[in-house]
């Protein structure tokens, strides 16, 4: 899963070339019970981790 600016995508539908790179200010990873203190249990059911990328 990628949390691109706060909206959750699916990573398999995601294609990074969609995404201009010189505006990514961080790149975070979650997974497990971190994931699920930042994350709603049913927005990520079935998610082994997530990305957030945020932008300017």
């Amino acid at each position: 899963m990628i949390d691109l600016d706060g909206e959750l995508i699916d990573a398999a539908t995601f294609d990074l070339d969609q995404l201009d790179l010189t505006t990514v200010e961080k790149v975070e990873y979650f997974a497990n019970d971190e994931m699920r203190k930042i994350y709603p249990k049913r927005k990520v059911k079935g998610v082994k981790s997530v990305i957030r990328i945020t932008t300017n």
